[in-house]
């Protein structure tokens, strides 16, 4: 029986690599900031979806009020880099179901202004804060 060489086992296990990892990757529910609810098993990762966001010209979302840990770990903003100044991309905040239980997430757009003296803008973004409950099994 012939074996194979070293260096083809090896590239053989490198390439196989990202396909093995996604085999184990956390399961991710997405859902829109106005979505009201959602419901998540522990280890799930939860995308909570902002729309259309252009940095460059004023456009931010704030966590005005962050989740419970114990349940939901904040794992920050994910937001393609576009490259130039005044782009516009997609805007998502995350988060990993660290616990069961349930919690509440309340994010806000201002535009060109802070939380505290909160200006939504000329009809770029929701008015009110977007809360969002969040239950963990």
């Amino acid at each position: 029986m012939r074996r194979l060489p070293s260096p083809l086992i090896a590239a053989i296990a490198l390439t196989s690599l990202p396909w093995l990892a996604s085999c184990f990757a956390p399961r991710t529910v997405s859902v829109d900031y106005n979505a009201g609810s959602v419901a998540l098993a522990k280890g799930e990762r939860l995308r909570i979806g902002l729309g259309r966001y252009s940095p460059g010209i004023g456009d931010e979302w704030f966590l005005v009020s962050a989740p419970d840990p114990a349940v939901l770990h904040d794992d920050g903003r994910d937001s393609p880099d576009c490259g130039q100044a005044g782009c516009t991309t997609t805007l998502a905040w995350l988060f990993s179901a660290a616990g069961a239980g349930t919690t509440d997430l309340t994010l806000r757009y201002c535009y060109r202004s802070r939380p505290d003296k909160c200006d939504p803008g000329p009809g770029r973004g929701p008015v009110d804060p977007a809360t969002l409950h969040v239950t963990v099994r």
